[in-house]
């Protein structure tokens, strides 16, 4: 789950913003985009059609896509650079994060009962024949196509693909002389430059267990300069086990359990969006202790954790991350 960012120029400025700035908005990968940018020319059509064209070649709620034929038919020739590029970065991050970032836990996912109707009842030997199917290492990448060496291995890039394409929707901006924009999927966002109100970047962050819409719904603020907001989180989204347990929809590849652990949002700064993506949700299957150690041996990682234990929210932020917690 992502964990929601606001841009606080729209929600609480009462001034209409510069007459220079866009604003376009619409739906990608089965989630919302919203773009703010600073020009004189309307690049709509052109930031329109990338969109479409990458989803069309990543997102596996296309059904011509890149993506999906490669998970109907074990193979697929790149039409695209989108593919490749993300196989190339999931394997990146699947190293950094020691095996928590793993594209291949779709059979899990499903088994599970999330993102299927009809979960199974999943013991220690069905979880471990399941895992024989999460194997990124079968995954064969070359210079024009993408193949597997096992039959039922999919592939899942969510992790990564909402990062990647607000990324490339920046550099099209940058190339463009554009230096004052905003580019948000879904819970992931990049800013540069200056907003409409000519400050920085204002976001905040969700609190993770407020009702939506309620006077405590924001949890933090933090201002951005020329950097990029991920984020994730387990606290909304579960399924119920035999026990009336809430078991979290986001799974350890390395066990192909649900996650146990108290750390119930992670929001990652860093450089650029991808990375920000990625190390939000590895942070999340990582846990607190192993999530943090990740985060403060990386140079230009930043982090706000927020912990749930015993109904009660605390929260531990980098030296270098630097929002204001509102509602600890």
């Amino acid at each position: 789950m992502k964990i929601r960012i606001y841009s606080l120029f729209l929600l609480f400025s009462c001034s209409s913003p510069n007459d220079q700035y866009t604003e376009l908005d619409g739906e990608i990968f089965g989630t919302y985009y919203s773009i703010h940018y600073k020009a004189n020319e309307d690049h709509r059509a052109t930031i329109e059609d990338l969109l479409d064209t990458y989803g069309k070649a990543v997102s596996k709620y296309e059904p011509e896509s890149e993506l999906s034929e490669f998970n109907e038919t074990g193979k697929v020739v790149y039409r695209s650079p989108y593919l490749k590029d993300l196989i190339v970065s999931a394997k990146h991050f699947n190293g950094l994060s020691n095996g928590a970032l793993n594209p291949t836990l779709m059979p899990l996912i499903e088994a599970w009962g999330f993102g299927s109707s009809d979960p199974q009842k999943l013991d220690s030997a069905s979880v471990d024949s399941l895992l024989k199917f999460t194997d990124f290492s079968v995954i064969i990448d070359n210079d024009s196509m993408l193949t597997t060496s096992k039959d039922g291995v999919t592939l899942d890039l969510n992790f990564l693909g909402e990062g990647y394409g607000i990324d490339m929707i920046g550099d099209f901006l940058e190339r463009e002389g554009i230096d004052d924009f905003k580019v948000e999927i879904g819970g992931e966002v990049l800013c540069k430059g200056l907003s409409p109100k000519g400050a920085l970047w204002r976001i905040g962050i969700e609190n993770p267990i407020s009702e939506k819409g309620a006077a405590d719904h924001l949890y933090a603020i933090i201002s951005l300069e020329d950097e990029a907001l991920g984020s994730s989180g387990s606290y909304r989204h579960f399924i119920l086990d035999s026990l009336g347990r809430r078991q979290s929809h986001l799974l350890d590849p390395r066990t192909g359990y649900p996650i146990q652990h108290h750390l119930i949002s992670a929001t990652v700064k860093a450089q650029d969006c991808i990375t920000a993506d990625a190390l939000a949700t590895a942070c999340m299957i990582m846990g607190e202790k192993e999530g943090k150690r990740m985060v403060e041996s990386l140079e230009g990682i930043e982090a706000l954790f927020v912990y749930l234990d015993d109904g009660v929210t605390s929260y531990w932020q980098s030296r270098g991350f630097n929002a204001e917690v509102l509602n600890p």
